[in-house]
């Protein structure tokens, strides 16, 4: 299967093709391994290429375009003219299904707009006249990995400034945006090809998930980022998906993170990520022989997962003489649930260091640590 991708260096293509590579190479759990032949086809390939490719293509997605050009007739040569020009080639050759990008903007008047709505009316006529399915979807502001900053994506732009400690500017905080994510955006496209489009009733094609947020909220979203010692709340799927494009734009060096870490001669405990819902996780590393905890909390619960060593985890409820011990053999990875009002401590029974990967409810507070000492 030869598929056609226009623009395929664009932030839209170079996503969407690395994701037909992980189908045609059987990565995808999503989609079936299938077949495909990649004709990448962008501004740097001549006419003839163009000419060739469409002789051989099965199936094309038309990313292609202009929209910030010199001179408004780029409008119409990048976008109109250059889907006529692909649609008759099309049309003496196999006749495949297009998938065409155009944008929200086709319901405006202005050049741009006006170009892309006449590729889209190109485009169904193309479908009606040879008797194949098209694809025309309206995208708006879409955002992810390897999106140009400072040109057409507000979200490229602050998540780029913000990491490089740039300063960002908000005209209208109230102003409303609706985004699509490019992982949304690619999916629905791959799905597409195999016959499972979104498809409206007026004839459109559409991704069904669509963010909206003001201009304000989401600079606020973005600049809270830059506390990296805290992860967001990834059950907001906007703001995981801005954290994942956030994470793109770092710099090199802050990729780099070294974590708080308390050490004594019974071994050390480090901080390794917090999140804004109050959590932490933690590495808690105990020397041959020793004993770390011997302390309760009120509220404070915990789980203690063993994943490297020999050891065990002892527990004693206030006011009982009842010991529980939970020990693992080596090489076995064992989880304890730490329930609040219950003495706990961990014990290194092996000849190299016991290490404990701790999750907790709430992140360490020195000022008020919810920790009272009582031996098991």
């Amino acid at each position: 299967m030869n598929v056609l991708v226009t623009g395929a260096n664009g932030f839209l293509g170079r996503n969407l093709i690395e994701n037909l590579k992980a189908v045609r190479d059987g990565k995808s759990k999503v989609f079936e391994k299938t077949d495909i032949n990649i004709l990448s086809y962008d501004i740097n390939n001549s006419e003839e290429d163009l000419k060739e490719f469409c002789k051989q293509a099965d199936f094309v997605y038309h990313l292609a375009g202009v929209n910030r050009p010199k001179d408004k007739s780029e409008f119409y040569s990048g976008n109109s003219d250059l889907t006529l020009k692909m649609l008759n080639l099309l049309s003496i050759a196999k006749k495949p299904p297009v998938m065409l990008s155009s944008s929200t903007w086709a319901e405006t008047d202005n050049d741009y707009g006006k170009s892309k709505r006449i590729a889209e009316n190109y485009v169904f006529e193309y479908s009606k006249t040879n008797k194949v399915k098209c694809f025309v979807y309206r995208f708006t502001n879409l955002f992810g990995k390897w999106a140009r900053p400072s040109y057409n994506s507000v979200v490229a732009t602050f998540c780029n400034n913000v990491a490089q400690n740039l300063p960002i500017t908000v005209n209208d905080q109230s102003a409303v945006l609706k985004l699509n994510y490019i992982d949304d955006v690619v999916y629905e496209l791959i799905g597409a090809f195999f016959g499972k489009e979104t498809r409206l009733e007026n004839g459109f094609c559409s991704v069904e998930k669509v963010y909206t947020v003001t201009v304000g909220e989401l600079a606020e979203i973005i600049k809270s980022f830059k506390d990296l010692s805290r992860f967001p709340n990834c059950q907001d799927g906007l703001k995981k998906a801005l954290f994942s494009t956030y994470l793109s734009y770092l710099p090199q060096n802050d990729l780099e993170k070294k974590p708080l870490t308390h050490s004594d001669e019974r071994g050390s405990f480090t901080e390794i990520f917090k999140f804004f819902s109050g959590e932490q996780v933690s590495l808690n590393i105990v020397k041959k022989g020793k004993i770390k905890g011997n302390h309760w909390h009120n509220t404070k619960v915990e789980r203690f997962t063993i994943i490297k060593g020999v050891g065990v985890i002892r527990l004693r409820k206030l006011g009982d003489d009842k010991i529980l011990e939970y020990k693992n053999k080596l090489g076995e990875i064992l989880s304890v649930d730490i329930p609040a009002g219950m003495t706990h401590n961990m014990e290194n029974l092996g000849e190299e260091d016991l290490e404990v990967l701790i999750w907790c409810n709430e992140p360490l507070n020195p000022l008020n640590p919810d920790t009272f000492y009582e031996e098991v």
